[in-house]
């Protein structure tokens, strides 16, 4: 059951609970197209096998071409269909059906009935078969049941009076063109080796294992077009072409967006630093540009305890996983960090949960008010303490961290 009390369509619920509700569309819209191409192809197979049984068809020849064997080695003979009539190739590509493929061989010819089906056609005096029907049948059920049971809990949960925001395309170009420009998302940053950085520390564990799944994803992400192109290339039926079309514009995308993040983490390292007057954080992968905090506007910073499992009151963690975080950085009153929306990638980092720490990480999102952040160094105490004499003395410079 999804239980969510979302801002937007691409939101989640408030501090940090849920999942993102787009990943809830995704997912039913997919199971009901899917589940649209089993009804699509179990009504067809239904029509075309009883227009057999009642010996109705065009009579034709059948030139098998090729085997094409499944996993469960089922093997079917695919090949030409060549009308009695008309004496010309009527068919390409179909499938033999109601033979047996061990009395066939590459060039025979096999009279058959064409039965108005596109994809295959019935060996004359053959048997039928229903195993295609029941598979078809079977993916009809299996996805578009719990698709059609989802899909209103989902309308239902979707703040509909916020979507025209989401779909005014000219005013989100221009403030994307806006954040673009922004000199803050540019820097600036410190030299390296300066005093005043700190690396920010992740999960090596973690790390190495979102880095091993980066193959998989880029495989996934280079065949999802390639099966898309394959489905409308080959005279599809109208559910298939709006299943193709669908993996084009939404799932080598999504796919391409994952495989980014995972680099992203993995290469690009996060830091926190000072300027003469602010506290800096970069992440790439949780901030869409540099995280400016005024000194005057931090209470005090200290480390955080390896008993504590959640973040403070109204507290953010900077860290894509559910992972101990050691330093804690308060605020005088609530501040907006510039958080990157989850419909950009960063929805991955919500599916998984820790053993220990249950639930998704608490990462910052866009437009959301925070009174402290919770981060991740190799020397919390030094670092604590060294933030705390630049906050009391009023100069830049780590000191003990040097």
């Amino acid at each position: 059951m999804i239980g969510l009390s979302c801002e937007g369509l691409f939101m989640v619920a408030p501090k940090g609970h849920g999942r993102p509700l787009a990943l809830y569309w995704f997912a039913v819209i997919s199971m009901l197209i899917w589940a649209a191409i089993g009804l699509g192809a179990a009504v067809r197979d239904s029509k075309a096998t009883a227009r057999f049984n009642d010996g109705e068809g065009r009579e034709g020849v059948f030139i098998a071409a090729y085997l094409h064997c499944s996993r469960g080695s089922q093997c079917s003979w695919y090949g030409s269909f060549i009308a009695d009539r008309s004496g010309i190739v009527e068919l390409q590509g179909v499938e033999l059906r109601g033979v047996d493929d061990g009395s066939i061989e590459r060039g025979t010819q096999v009279a058959a009935l064409d039965v108005d089906s596109r994809d295959f056609v019935y060996a004359v005096g053959g048997s039928a078969d229903n195993g295609t029907l029941v598979g078809a049948s079977m993916l009809t059920l299996l996805l578009g049941v719990p698709g059609a049971v989802l899909l209103p809990i989902v309308i239902r949960q979707t703040p509909w009076s916020r979507l025209p925001r989401f779909i005014d395309l000219a005013r989100s170009g221009r403030a994307a063109v806006a954040r673009l420009v922004t000199r803050d998302r540019w820097g600036p940053l410190a030299r390296p080796g300066s005093p005043t950085m700190v690396p920010m520390a992740r999960s090596r564990t973690k790390t190495l294992l979102w880095l091993a799944a980066v193959p998989l994803v880029a495989l996934l992400t280079w065949a999802s077009p390639q099966i898309a192109l394959e489905i409308l290339a080959f005279d599809p039926h109208p559910e298939e072409v709006v299943a193709g079309l669908w993996m084009l514009i939404s799932v080598a995308p999504l796919l391409a967006l994952v495989a980014v993040q995972i680099l992203r983490m993995a290469f690009v390292r996060p830091r926190v630093w000072l300027s003469e007057d602010d506290f800096l954080i970069w992440d790439s992968v949780l901030l869409w540009k540099v995280a400016r905090i005024r000194r005057a506007d931090i209470a005090g910073v200290h480390p955080i305890p390896r008993a504590r499992e959640r973040p403070e009151s109204g507290g953010a963690d900077l860290s894509p996983f559910r992972e101990r975080l050691n330093l804690s950085v308060l605020f005088r009153e609530d501040i907006v960090l510039p958080g990157r929306r989850l419909r950009w990638g960063n929805w991955i980092w919500r599916l998984g949960a820790d053993r220990q720490l249950t639930g998704p990480p608490w990462i910052p999102r866009r437009g959301e008010p925070y009174r402290g952040i919770a981060l991740r160094v190799r020397d919390p105490e030094e670092v604590a303490a060294g933030l705390n004499r630049w906050l009391a003395q009023g100069h830049a410079g780590l000191g003990a961290v040097d």
